[in-house]
């Protein structure tokens, strides 16, 4: 880290009040269309990554190719827009089943990197000459390099027999890429299966043992997708299949390339290579630190006697790292932690914490602040972003029960939910921002008694963000235009001082 030494308390950056939403882009056809990943290139280029069902999506003026075959699901489209919202182009990945993208990352040429899993077949660039479809063994990663135009560089698979989902991807200093999933053999969805089969995940071959879960890690070349390296722990993250999985995993790049996986794990024989991880109770939270050839340097774990778990992290300007996950109960980080005064053992609540990683990697990372995020009903943090000046921008769903009073979120600023529709409220998206020091700036509820979502947020210039999800009722999103949906559709939406 050479030069002066950066600030990340907040103390250097009095950003200006950016929590008013000045723009709204809306996209998609009379289907189903979401938003799941987000990001934003060195050239403020938009690129938003999700799902689109049915033969008549449109994005950035293009109609989307719609895939064919008799267990047909979701699509994946791509779509990048200006820093105003508007459109410059977008593309459909198709398949034969299930096609869903999980994350989105961009590297410092402006190129992307989309990140998800699929069944049966996925064709990632319909418009190239030759063969350019993945086939999946059962449920299987993948990741996909697009140019600046949103051309199809090359794609990987990753998985065999068993099932595997790739969650997290990142990009280091190198252009490089860092994908991380989960993945299990599950008796119950494969009775058949022997004690042990082969999986893949670029590298080399791996033995999966029948009712094992694991984590896996791989670094490829940004240029052409060959496999530098990858890694295969056994830890059992409570994933089964699309269907039935608890806890997730997410990586991030530190300053000096190292890689920082973090997840959500259950048992007494979870281990990175270096001995069992310590148990604390339902679940705990993991964090994994890698050199930048993938040896091992330390692990820790994370919790008490209530289940939590991470599934987003990121990493500040002075290299310590933070995370944002679930919990029930009670949330503890080293002498840290968080409670919810409910204890509801139903919806689970959030968290976010920032951990510092001075003395690493002789030591595990230890715990700076936390912060939890507490209502009647569920609060999922589904965006975790880290800026220039350290800020931390939250975004995520709140799935408010009758009671609901709404989420403090250390603003002074309680948003009750606007609801019920009928008896049960429905899903309200949600952006917070917070300094360096876990201090918060300002939140903002956005919702109707229909249902919105935010599943991607993102910093732009000074005192700007930008947010992309969905929604299926008439909006304006707090810019005095209303925006009407066809069916559920995607937006984008910037905000700003």
């Amino acid at each position: 880290r050479g030069g002066a030494a950066p600030v990340c308390d907040g103390s250097n950056a009095p950003s200006p009040d950016g929590s008013t939403p000045t723009a709204v882009t809306r996209g998609g056809g009379s289907g189903e269309e979401t938003a799941r990943a987000f990001g934003r290139r060195a050239d403020g280029q938009l690129l938003v990554a999700g799902t689109y069902y049915g033969d008549d999506a449109i994005f950035a003026g293009n109609p989307l190719p719609y895939g064919a075959g008799p267990n047909e699901g979701v699509d994946v489209f791509v779509a990048a827009y200006g820093p105003s919202g508007t459109p410059t182009w977008a593309i459909g990945l198709t398949g034969d089943d299930l096609q869903h993208p999980a994350a989105l990352t961009v590297d410092g040429s402006n190129h992307a990197f989309v990140a998800g899993y699929f069944m049966g077949t996925i064709d990632t660039s319909p418009a190239l000459v030759g063969d350019t479809s993945l086939a999946a063994d059962a449920l299987d990663g993948f990741v996909v390099k697009l140019d600046p135009g949103g051309a199809v560089a090359w794609q990987r698979r990753f998985g065999g027999p068993a099932n595997e989902v790739a969650l997290g991807v990142a990009t280091d200093s190198n252009g490089d890429v860092l994908v991380v999933g989960v993945g299990k053999l599950d008796s119950n969805i494969f009775p058949a299966a022997p004690p042990t089969v082969t999986t893949q995940f670029g590298c080399g071959d791996h033995q999966v043992t029948l009712d094992e879960g694991f984590v896996f890690t791989v670094k490829l070349s940004g240029s052409d997708g060959s496999c530098l390296w990858d890694r295969f722990d056994a830890v059992e993250t409570g994933f089964a299949n699309y269907w039935n999985w608890t806890n997730g995993a997410a990586v991030a790049v530190t300053p000096d390339d190292h890689v920082l996986v973090v997840g959500g794990a259950s048992g007494s024989t979870n281990n990175f290579g270096q001995g069992p991880l310590d148990a604390f109770g339902g679940s705990d939270i993991f964090v994994l630190e890698t050199d930048a050839d993938g040896h091992y340097l330390w692990a820790s774990s994370y919790g008490d006697t209530e289940s939590q778990a991470a599934d987003r992290v990121a990493v500040d300007p002075c290299g310590d790292l933070v995370l944002s996950g679930w919990f029930h109960g009670s949330v503890t980080i080293g002498t840290k932690g968080a409670t919810d005064p409910a204890n509801d053992p139903n919806d689970p609540k959030a968290f976010v914490a920032k951990l510092s990683r001075v003395g690493t990697p002789a030591t595990a990372a230890s715990a700076m602040w936390v912060r939890a995020f507490v209502d009647v009903g569920q609060v999922t943090i589904e965006s975790l972003a880290v800026g220039a000046d350290a800020d931390v921008l939250l975004g995520g769903t709140l799935l408010s029960r009758l009671g609901s009073v709404g989420v403090d979120f250390g603003d002074g600023a309680v948003a009750p939910p606007p609801g019920p529709d009928g008896t049960n409220y429905r899903e309200d998206g949600f952006l917070a921002r917070y300094r360096g020091d876990g201090s918060a700036r300002w939140s903002r509820r956005f919702g109707t008694v229909a249902a919105e979502a935010i599943r991607g947020a993102v910093f732009g210039d000074p005192g700007t963000s930008y947010a992309a999800g969905w929604f299926e009722a008439p909006y304006d999103f707090g810019t005095g235009t209303t925006r009407t949906p066809n069916g559920r559709d995607a937006f984008l939406l910037r905000v700003a001082p």
